[in-house]
């Protein structure tokens, strides 16, 4: 019905030739809205739309420009997508990562695994694509990355220590029962874990949370908020507890980035980013360079999920292999939520580049905003030293259950 009145809608405006006629001259808004279900709740709304994917239009244009200026074959492409028509301030709504927590800390860290780590030396690492993950995930609405950052780490981190299939922890029981000045929350765990739900948090609280209390399956705790933005009543329940995290720490940009590839052989980890540009609000495929001007504040919270270190002879370009066609998967039962959406069967979907050519190291990295996004809900970075792309070396951490 959405799909249908917003497409009505456009076509009334361009025959009556009203103001927003000049649509008419814009097919690719028009198409935009079409294949994305788009609704808009007046004509006024529709013109400020309207407006507002002329600018990420461009925005992607330029944004192309600067990454197909390195002269890398697989450098970053960016393309218009179902956020293309929401301005940057609209965009940022949707981050939701704070460091900002009433929690010291020495009390969040304070459970650092101890030793050497002894791993095999390697130059690829993905454990994505070794079925180590539960498949690409959709926050919604709600400013949940944290929630869903921490707990795809630790479920990949279970699979890749037991070597069995990936199970899903529950993303809304982290959501509800961590949220700031909530009587109840105090009434069952006598704490306040002084997170924001939906408004946002920080991946070492929900360990923290989840290393006293346990962790549910969403089988049993589905997610909800997606669909609303807002958070439910806790409903905790200790005896459907499958597990405790057992430890949990964090790699420091002064520990250097071998420190980062050697810990990644052996489990994923969580990282926050500033995910507020058009870096990743246009992100198509391809690898974002270190010189491509992705800001580094931070406000997301997304997985690291692999890393590749090639050591080429050669490094000419001129006759790159050629990029394969993506080819998803059917899709049903898809619903389209404004920017959001839940599709079944989309995990079968792959990425568009599976080799890359061109930059040589980078970051694999799982978002939590669906396989419509980005590279099937994957994006790359360089690996790069300092703040890193995106300010991605500022937090890296990891938890064990």
């Amino acid at each position: 019905m959405k799909a249908t009145f917003a497409i009505a809608l456009v076509a009334a405006c361009v025959a009556a030739r009203s103001p927003l006629g000049k649509l008419e001259n814009n097919p690719q808004f028009i198409q935009f809205v079409s294949s994305h279900n788009k609704s808009y709740r007046s004509h006024r709304e529709l013109t400020q739309r309207a407006q507002v994917f002329a600018s990420n239009v461009a925005q992607i244009r330029q944004l192309n420009q600067v990454s197909q200026a390195s002269g890398k074959s697989n450098a970053a492409r960016y393309e218009v997508n179902e956020f293309s028509d929401m301005s940057s301030a609209e965009f940022s709504e949707m981050l939701g990562w704070k460091e900002e927590n009433r929690l010291n800390r020495s009390q969040l860290y304070d459970n650092r695994p101890k030793g050497r780590l002894g791993v095999v030396p390697a130059t690829s690492v993905d454990w994505a694509n070794n079925g180590a993950m539960y498949r690409v995930k959709n926050q919604g609405g709600c400013g949940s990355c944290w929630a869903f950052a921490a707990n795809s780490a630790l479920e990949g981190t279970i699979a890749a220590k037991t070597s069995k299939a990936p199970v899903r922890l529950s993303e809304q029981h982290l959501v509800d029962c961590t949220l700031r000045n909530n009587a109840r929350n105090m009434e069952l765990f006598g704490e306040d874990f002084g997170l924001w739900g939906c408004g946002g948090g920080w991946m070492a609280t929900a360990w923290y949370f989840q290393s006293k209390h346990g962790a549910m399956l969403d089988s049993d705790y589905p997610y909800t908020s997606g669909n609303g933005g807002r958070e439910t009543d806790c409903a905790h329940d200790s005896s459907k507890i499958v597990g405790k995290v057992s430890n949990w720490s964090r790699i420091y940009a002064s520990d250097g980035l071998q420190k980062v590839k050697d810990k990644l052989k052996e489990q994923p980890m969580t990282i926050a980013v500033d995910a507020g540009s058009g870096h990743f609000q246009h992100y198509r495929s391809g690898v974002v360079g270190a010189n491509d001007g992705c800001p580094t504040g931070l406000n997301h919270a997304v997985v690291l999920v692999g890393y590749t270190e090639k050591h080429n002879d050669n490094d000419d370009d001129s006759n790159p292999s050629p990029e394969p066609e993506p080819q998803p998967d059917p899709v049903s039962g898809c619903t389209v939520y404004k920017w959001w959406h839940s599709c079944e069967g989309d995990e079968g979907r792959r990425m568009l580049q599976k080799d890359q050519n061109g930059y040589d190291n980078y970051w694999k990295i799982q978002n939590s905003w669906g396989t419509g996004w980005g590279d099937q809900g994957f994006i790359l970075f360089e690996i790069a030293e300092g703040a890193g792309v995106c300010g991605m070396n500022s937090y890296i951490e990891f938890a064990d259950m």
